[in-house]
């Protein structure tokens, strides 16, 4: 037990910060108080302080990113939570993530398609189906499908629902149109 001398309140040493100067080897003051005393100097010089931290981060990109991803590499629980809890608040950042990653690995022409250029096709067909104009979860469609050499590019993107773009598939848009016009028809 020790007895903070700032508080005057007696406390077991976990409670207390550690400091090589001191006889026994804790600070004088316990934990509660030194946050205490660090919140009061970060309020009170808080542009300082983002200014001094700003210019350090600018000034060493590099390690500044070094240390971010090594941190990240030891906590993949934290990151994972992160991350789906990003995913979660940017659904269209995430299609548009994936469909890229997607684009990248058939080798696919075109330019690919940023979250913000989806969110105005999005606005453009009212966030509806392309197909059938249903509202929904919608997700990306190619019109040519990569695999029968689309681009992936804005020009060659439509929104359709789950179930419009699982019945198309890779055929082509006229093929498809077709077998769905013919179906409602019979």
């Amino acid at each position: 037990m020790k007895t903070c001398s700032k508080c005057k309140q007696r406390k077991t040493l976990d409670q207390f910060y550690s400091d090589v100067s001191m006889k026994d080897g804790l600070n004088g003051w316990c934990k509660s108080c030194c946050s205490a005393r660090a919140a009061k100097y970060y309020l009170s010089n808080k542009k300082t302080i983002l200014a001094k931290n700003s210019g350090w981060h600018y000034g060493n990109k590099e390690r500044h990113s070094k240390l971010n991803d090594n941190w990240w590499s030891r906590h993949p629980e934290k990151k994972a939570i992160k991350d789906k809890r990003f995913n979660k608040n940017h659904p269209e950042h995430d299609l548009t993530h994936q469909e890229n990653r997607r684009k990248r690995k058939l080798n696919a022409a075109g330019d690919g398609v940023t979250s913000e250029q989806w969110r105005d096709v999005l606005d453009e067909y009212h966030h509806c189906c392309g197909y059938c104009g249903k509202k929904g979860k919608l997700t990306l469609d190619h019109i040519v499908p990569l695999a029968k050499g689309g681009a992936h590019d804005i020009s060659n993107i439509v929104p359709a629902c789950r179930s419009c773009n699982s019945r198309k598939q890779d055929t082509s848009l006229l093929l498809f149109l077709w077998k769905t016009f013919v179906r409602v028809m019979a």
